[in-house]
């Protein structure tokens, strides 16, 4: 199921029929704004802050249009957070593809030197994380990451059944 129809749904089943669709208006005017990127996240915030409470939808609403970022902090989303809630409830994910490259930082979640390779996990891609290959770490030689070492990745959208993002540039921080 899509988040967008997962939450449809959640105001259906937490407000009266009244409520709801005033809970729909508002989720719409909150997320009006075209340059935002990921609405669904916002209105899933708004539905668990307002919990059924018709008016405390209105004033997260009324706060996200000044700033989402604080209704997700109340919430308590952070970008992982609300992924693996929505999974947990069978909401279909897919992943952002995209053309290019993405850079953002993230921690080593694990490396096999025997191998040459390993996982990068990042909050802008989770919960899918990055597959690296020791030749996209800076540095000559064979190189290395450590499990739980920040780094910065410069990554692409590489689908496919194992991993979704491919490290192309790895620097350490």
């Amino acid at each position: 199921m899509p988040v967008a129809d997962f939450v449809r749904r959640e105001i259906r089943r937490r407000f009266a029929a009244d409520a709801a669709d005033e809970v729909e208006r508002l989720l719409l005017t909150a997320t009006a704004d075209p340059d935002l990127e990921e609405p669904d996240r916002i209105h899933f915030a708004i539905l668990l802050i307002a919990d059924g409470d018709l008016a405390a939808a209105r004033r997260a609403a009324e706060t996200a249009v000044v700033n989402w970022r604080n209704v997700l902090a109340s919430a308590g989303l952070g970008e992982r957070d609300w992924r693996r809630v929505l999974m947990r409830a069978g909401v279909e994910l897919t992943p952002t593809a995209f053309h290019g490259e993405r850079t953002t930082t993230g921690v080593v979640k694990f490396w096999r030197n025997d191998k040459g390779h390993g996982v990068i996990t990042t909050d802008e891609t989770a919960p899918w994380d990055i597959w690296c290959h020791f030749a996209a770490v800076d540095g000559d030689g064979f190189r290395s990451l450590i499990p739980g070492q920040r780094v910065e990745v410069r990554y692409y959208c590489f689908p496919q059944e194992s991993f979704l993002y491919v490290a192309k540039h790895v620097r350490t921080l």
